[in-house]
């Protein structure tokens, strides 16, 4: 039984018929090709299939074998030389074998039963359509995507304790943030960069609970956490307590880059800050009238709840004292990201207490392969459920993809705990999530052409 193979180029299809007299072809203009030049073509196309230069597909149809060779790139020139050279070298005879997929020696084909010649055609495009679709880049399904997300803090922010004009300070320093950090990716900086740059700004806005607008500890001073993750390589740093470091953000950048290390403390954070040429400030530049009223209500209600031992109280800390954390998580153009935290922590803080901020997994988390995380809220809830992790973790390991892996950490995992707050996440494709269970969460995004969107409430 006679065995037929043929190329064509992309776009192109070729098909044949063996056992057939007159061997003949009906190209794509209706003409009928020569059979003894069609075997000729085949005879190079078998070859271009065997040196693997070519996709084989092959059928069969009542005892008749039916073979094609899909060769991207080679030019009508170079089609019309090998058949040439293939009827110089090959008798029609000679074209013969087997369509088994053993035959083509390990290299990528299909194979097509019991397949009608007439409708081979059509089946051979929805191959090429089938194979064009998946050349084509999943970034390119949408067409403007989120470059940078950031978050202000969760908590109870209502309308109706806002006034106009602190809504619209707020917003303005939230797009603030998301064009500083917009305006380096746009220069090619890395998402690392971008992060920092955000930061830098929420971090020096007193509106924030990070860098100026940081709470305060029990003792009457500004202690600030920070940590920043690199999606492209793993690598993470962190820092946490911290006095006079002016941009936390920073330090944690260099923790990562500059030392063997992932989370620095206190005065060796200090130490290593001052040896890298971090810009240092004294701690009352961090103090605000706002943040030192919000720690004069609290000790007030610790001192009211205090037993008749005279042993201090400690009652469980509202959102509010918790509120106003940032992050920020970019896309860059190679199409890595970065994630990173900053906060005062929680007014009123003991003992050196360390929430989630600089705590990698639970508060800032970022890979390639799944998303960037970071995190606000209720810090030991996110610490003892490993939130930002359990979110990247359920992407790698469900196959879900980010906005409901957030959604289901976020509305169920953490609600179910007991804790609150909310996390932005922003994958490779440009996607970003911000989901939370209080009643808001200051919030932004910018994509790539520029388009800012901010939020406050739980619209």
């Amino acid at each position: 039984m006679g065995r037929v193979r043929a190329k064509a180029p992309l776009g192109r299809l070729a098909f044949g018929l063996g056992d057939h007299d007159p061997f003949r072809r009906i190209d794509p203009h209706g003409r009928r090709k020569d059979g003894d030049r069609l075997r000729g073509r085949l005879a190079a196309r078998r070859e271009a299939v065997a040196s693997g230069r070519g996709l084989a597909v092959a059928g069969e149809r009542a005892g008749d074998r039916i073979a094609f060779v899909i060769l991207p790139g080679v030019t009508a020139q170079r089609h019309r030389r090998r058949a040439r050279e293939a009827r110089e070298d090959q008798q029609a005879g000679e074209v013969g074998g087997t369509t088994e997929a053993a035959e083509h020696r390990g290299r990528p084909g299909i194979f097509v039963a019991n397949v009608q010649p007439l409708l081979l055609m059509p089946r051979l495009l929805l191959l090429l359509f089938v194979f064009a679709a998946l050349a084509v880049p999943s970034r390119a399904q949408d067409a403007d995507p989120v470059v940078l997300v950031i978050h202000g803090g969760a908590g109870t922010i209502l309308k109706a304790n806002m006034t106009d004009e602190r809504e619209a300070a707020i917003r303005a320093s939230l797009e603030a943030a998301l064009r500083a950090g917009h305006a380096r990716l746009a220069e090619g900086a890395s998402a690392l960069d971008a992060v920092e740059a955000t930061l830098h700004l929420l971090e020096d806005d007193p509106q924030f609970n990070a860098g100026r607008g940081g709470v305060f500890a029990s003792d009457g001073t500004v202690r600030h956490d920070a940590s920043v993750m690199d999606g492209a390589t793993g690598m993470a740093g962190a820092s946490s307590n911290t006095l006079h470091v002016r941009h936390p953000i920073s330090l944690a950048r260099k923790v990562m880059e500059e030392s063997p290390h992932v989370l620095l403390t206190a005065e060796g954070a200090e130490e290593f800050a001052l040896l890298h040429g971090l810009e240092m400030v004294p701690n009352t530049y961090f103090h605000t009238a706002s943040r030192r009223a919000a720690l004069d209500r609290v000790q007030q209600r610790e001192r009211e709840a205090m037993p008749e031992t005279g042993a201090a109280g400690v009652p469980m800390p509202e959102d509010w004292q918790m509120r106003g954390t940032v992050g920020a998580v970019a896309l860059d153009a190679a199409g890595h990201l970065a994630a990173g935290t900053s906060t005062g922590g929680m007014t009123n803080k003991k003992w050196g207490r360390v929430g989630d901020s600089p705590i990698i997994g639970a508060g800032t988390y970022a890979t390639d392969a799944t998303c960037g995380v970071s995190a606000t809220g209720h810090g030991e809830f996110f610490i003892r459920l490993a939130i930002a992790h359990d979110i990247a973790a359920r992407v790698a390991y469900l196959g879900e993809s980010c906005a409901e892996a957030a959604e289901h950490v976020i509305g169920t995992t953490l609600t179910e705990a007991g804790g609150t707050g909310g996390v932005i996440v922003l994958d490779t494709e440009g996607t970003a999530s911000m989901p939370f269970n209080t009643e808001g969460m200051y919030r932004g995004t910018i994509t790539r052409s520029g388009v800012v969107t901010t939020g406050l409430y739980g619209e």
